[in-house]
């Protein structure tokens, strides 16, 4: 809807297809795990691990978007959003430096696999990265990646194949990629306005109607559920999603 320029839509996923999407339509391919992952990484429960394999999947493109999936456009993107006329990549960090050296088994998965993959940089190139990646697309280049796997091959290889989120993960696409190619002078941080809206915020409901009714929306919003999400969610979740994307889209079959 607001990406009319974008290409084939890759679903990673190790569920089968549901009955409303046409998974057959030529603009999308379902991807299994067992197409990026190898037997012995197999079952996982690990984000971290699928995100250390997306460039593996068959047919992706040497740049592409990388979107979570409880994040949506609300407004025009453009291919400028994500990526120079030089190729260099752009990453959308978050403001405040949230990333030490410390790990810590109480923190959060995620902030230590940023940890994780700040040491390998600092080791490597000198730099320790300390911003994390807004909850937004993450602009991706299939070549970069394979010189991150090659150089970082245990780490990758590890991160794979933890079924679990581990101590000892790294978060390649979510951290990692973004800020090797800056060391690499393949990426630059460069920003656009996004926002997260989560259900553990007590006014969740009131940060999507403000978003709703803004004259200028945020490019990018994350909704994102954490625990058990409440029926007043749900229901605030419905309402925010039929209002901004009204129309199926030509892979939706009703149902």
């Amino acid at each position: 809807m607001h990406a009319p320029w974008a290409g084939t839509i890759h679903i990673v996923s190790n569920c089968s297809p549901p009955a409303w999407l046409d998974a057959g339509h030529a603009r999308l391919r379902w991807v299994p795990h067992e197409r990026i992952l190898d037997p012995d990484c197999l079952p996982t429960f690990n984000s971290h691990a699928i995100e250390a394999s997306l460039h593996r999947v068959p047919g992706v493109t040497e740049h592409f978007l990388y979107f979570n999936d409880d994040v949506f456009a609300l407004d025009t993107l453009a291919p400028a959003d994500f990526v120079n006329e030089n190729g260099t990549l752009k990453a959308n960090l978050e403001p405040l430096a949230v990333v030490n050296s410390t790990l810590d088994a109480g923190a959060p998965d995620y902030l230590n696999a940023a940890r994780n993959g700040a040491d390998l940089l600092y080791r490597q190139y000198g730099y320790y990265p300390t911003q994390l990646h807004k909850h937004a697309p993450f602009s991706l280049k299939r070549s970069l990646l394979e010189k991150l796997e090659s150089e970082f091959e245990e780490a990758v290889l590890a991160t794979r194949r933890a079924r679990f989120r581990s101590l000892t993960d790294i978060s390649v696409a979510s951290f990692l990629a973004h800020h090797y190619g800056f060391a690499r002078r393949e990426v630059a941080y460069a920003g656009y306005p996004a926002e997260i809206v989560t259900s553990n915020d007590p006014f969740f409901a009131l940060a999507m109607r403000r978003i709703a009714r803004s004259q200028v929306k945020p490019k990018i919003v994350c909704l994102n559920e954490g625990g058990t999400p409440s029926a007043r969610w749900r229901r605030a979740l419905v309402r925010f999603m039929s209002e901004q994307f009204p129309f199926p889209a030509p892979w939706e079959r009703g149902v």
